[in-house]
């Protein structure tokens, strides 16, 4: 992954939104490659084994990225002037592969159900952050589903840029709080829910 040489502004990027047969491998690669970047500086401090893994291992974040979009999710891509994909957006319209998969944790605790959407996975790199991104995918995934389905999102209770969008900009409100621990840490998780309007 090539470093950006200065910290962008949000007219820099191209947008694009894909599904369905639109996303191929090379994107599913790219996507899971700058979410291992994104999610091993703070508040996670979460290293994939991305390049120590094969694709298909439980534990890369190719194998998490292909089994979110297995599960029917639209993307929403941030590209810089370069080409370099420095974020993204993973909408899942919920289903029942889903929910008794790897989300059933959301079933679970946000009373979670077939149809209705989910913010999987926000992934901004640092150089990217602060410029309105995270922003702009909330409301164009808000708009993608529209206003006629419940809206869910899970997020650590220190991931202040999630906390805001989810609260603020969505109108999310915390459906239910319980500590997780994962990989020798605990963190508070934070599920989020927003009804039909």
């Amino acid at each position: 992954m090539v470093p950006a040489t200065r910290q962008l502004a949000l007219a820099d990027l191209t947008l694009t939104m894909v599904q369905g047969d639109q996303i191929t491998d090379d994107i599913v690669v790219a996507v899971a490659d700058m979410y291992a970047e994104t999610f091993k500086n703070p508040p996670w401090n979460f290293t994939w084994v991305q390049y120590q893994a094969t694709p298909d291992d439980e534990r890369s974040a190719t194998h998490f990225v292909r089994t979110l979009v297995g599960y029917g999710s639209t993307l929403f891509l941030a590209h810089d002037p370069q080409g370099r994909l420095v974020g993204c957006l993973i909408l899942l319209t919920l289903n029942e592969a889903a929910l008794t998969g790897m989300l059933s944790d959301l079933a679970e605790h946000s009373d979670a159900k077939p149809g209705e959407m989910y913010f999987a996975v926000f992934g901004i790199l640092p150089d990217a952050q602060r410029i309105g991104l995270g922003e702009t995918f909330m409301r164009n995934g808000l708009r993608h589903g529209g206003d006629s389905v419940p809206y869910h999102l899970r997020t650590q209770a220190d991931a202040k840029g999630m906390v805001r969008l989810s609260e603020h900009v969505a109108g999310m409100r915390v459906h239910k709080t319980r500590l997780v621990t994962q990989g020798g840490s605990t963190y508070t998780r934070r599920y989020y829910r927003r009804d039909v309007r």
